[in-house]
């Protein structure tokens, strides 16, 4: 099992048929993800681990391949396990939910439920007008992720440093809009997992500011911009974070996915907030 280069990653974009997988892989192939690729043959990969270098992997391709499954499972242990309690797991095809045995020896993985969402059009043309009084939506720039007078300005730039190798690649090819209210940063929507024409959506609300409709103002934001330049956007959630899915289809997104992945770690509780989880 090797390693690919990005430049060398499109050599398994095939495996990746799946959008809520090719998302990932194509903004690895695009530079603008930490992930790390594996694969069973450079030349002509079959099968494929993908890790985003935070707490989601996916499979892809051929669930059967013996010496990839050792190999996998030896990566997942020494470079995953060893830094995150719990992963997402997601796959390309129910095949590999006959690997999970392999690939994590002795663990109990739960089943979880997820949907993804994508562009159908945006719903609230007049989301300026609806901003509550005190705050205001910007674009998330340079003089921004600089200000330290920000509060939680650090946890909009983690977010940042999580998904992308660089502020530098964030601020040149990415896109994100932010809640102000006063020097405090409210709440954000984020793109990541760009490449040409798509990126994620994440979508985050300090919890003193949830129910305020921030976030469904910020995603109007975001996807005004998306319709603007041409960029297809992808929501991936739990499917019982209703607040979520709801703010989703509030701003006028449409449900192309729903799919099962497995856990690993303590058991998922449901999680109905204004909080829009990302990976791969």
């Amino acid at each position: 099992m090797e390693i690919l280069v990005p430049a060398d990653c499109a050599r398994a974009r095939d495996l990746f048929a799946a959008p809520r997988l090719r998302l990932s892989l194509d903004a690895l192939i695009a530079g603008n993800s930490p992930g790390t690729l594996w694969v069973d043959d450079p030349a002509a990969p079959r099968s494929a681990l993908m890790w985003d270098g935070d707490g989601s992997v996916a499979l892809a391709g051929d669930a059967n391949n013996a010496a990839f499954l050792r190999e996998a499972a030896s990566v997942i242990a020494e470079r995953m396990l060893a830094r995150h309690h719990s992963l997402k797991i997601r796959y390309g095809h129910p095949g590999w939910e006959g690997a999970m045995a392999a690939l994590f020896p002795g663990a109990t993985l739960s089943v979880g439920a997820r949907v993804l969402y994508s562009f159908g059009r945006v719903a609230l043309p007049d989301w300026r007008s609806r901003v509550p009084e005190g705050f205001a939506i910007r674009a998330v720039d340079e003089a921004l992720l600089a200000a330290d007078g920000l509060a939680n300005i650090g946890r909009l730039r983690a977010e940042v440093a999580a998904h992308w190798p660089s502020v530098e690649r964030y601020l040149a090819r990415g896109l994100g809009y932010c809640a102000l209210r006063g020097d405090e940063v409210a709440g954000w929507c984020d793109g990541g997992l760009a490449s040409p024409g798509k990126t994620s959506i994440t979508i985050e609300t300090m919890e003193r500011y949830r129910r305020l409709g921030l976030a469904t103002l910020m995603a109007s934001a975001f996807l005004e911009r998306c319709q603007r330049e041409g960029i297809a956007p992808y929501w991936d959630a739990w499917a019982d974070n209703w607040g979520s899915l709801a703010t989703a289809e509030r701003v006028g997104l449409a449900r192309i996915d729903a799919y099962a992945i497995r856990v690993y770690g303590p058991p998922r509780a449901p999680q109905p907030s204004e909080r829009t989880p990302r990976g791969i």
